[in-house]
């Protein structure tokens, strides 16, 4: 999907305000986004007095500037060079008072080649756009559901390197057991954007291969944990896989 492409790096502008204007966190989660379902866009988190954030919209596909999570200033990524989109977010920063410099610049790198002042955007094609954000949209209401009836607690966040939209949780305290569960990305494990989730005790993965089968999705023997392609995924048949997955964690280990 050619869209994820062009969105994955219009996120990074995102990412790259939480870099320059929020507070450094040990664990990176500075740089990571939400999902806006309501508005189908993508949000940094909140930098400035004004409680400002930088989001970008899948349709119309843009950057949007907020402050307190009113849209004061957009501009369209669509044949904007990768210089015009800088010099706006500066000049959005320097008219909101955010008080420091907007950097483009990572500690990590993309599968992509690197973007030149002159890269300019194309626009995604609307169907594939929609499937991510149709995607994006059923994984956070059941990662919402799946926390809520386990009494458990994490942020739902994308991570802009990977751009995978994720949670990590203890599952036991007694055992030091964790899961992490997300929605990924077409990678090289499956071609297709999935739900995925491992789990972690001590620090360490559990090994997966001889788990029993799932009735949504599978366990693998080359990873250590348990998938499922989202495409066409109820959103009854993405929360069993996330039960059935908790539940043998809790069981076997």
């Amino acid at each position: 999907m050619k869209a994820i492409n062009e969105i994955h790096l219009g996120a990074q502008y995102l990412a790259a305000a939480g870099i320059s204007f929020v507070e450094k966190q040990a664990d990176d989660s500075h740089t990571n986004l939400a999902w806006d379902t309501d508005n189908q866009r993508l949000v940094s988190r909140k930098f400035g007095t004004k409680k400002s954030q930088l989001a970008l919209s899948f349709n119309p596909f843009s950057l949007e500037w907020l402050n307190n999570g009113e849209l004061v200033a957009n501009v369209t990524l669509e044949n904007k060079t990768h210089a015009e989109l800088l010099n706006w977010i500066v000049n959005e920063a320097r008219e909101n008072v955010v008080g420091k410099e907007y950097t483009y610049a990572f500690h990590y790198e993309l599968p992509y080649e690197v973007i030149t002042d002159d890269f300019a955007f194309g626009q995604p094609i609307t169907s594939e756009s929609t499937v991510l954000s149709e995607a994006l949209s059923l994984a956070q209401g059941v990662f919402e559901k799946f926390l809520a009836t386990n009494n458990l607690t994490s942020e739902i966040r994308v991570w802009p390197h990977h751009f995978d939209l994720g949670i990590y949780t203890e599952l036991s305290a007694e055992k030091n057991l964790f899961i992490g569960a997300g929605l990924a990305i077409p990678d090289t494990m499956i071609d297709e954007l999935y739900f995925y989730a491992s789990g972690y005790k001590g620090g360490e993965a559990v090994v997966t291969k001889a788990f029993d089968g799932l009735s949504e999705g599978k366990w693998h023997s080359d990873w250590e944990g348990a998938t499922l392609v989202a495409n066409g995924r109820s959103t009854t048949e993405a929360e069993l896989f996330l039960s059935e997955v908790c539940v043998t964690f809790r069981d076997e280990v």
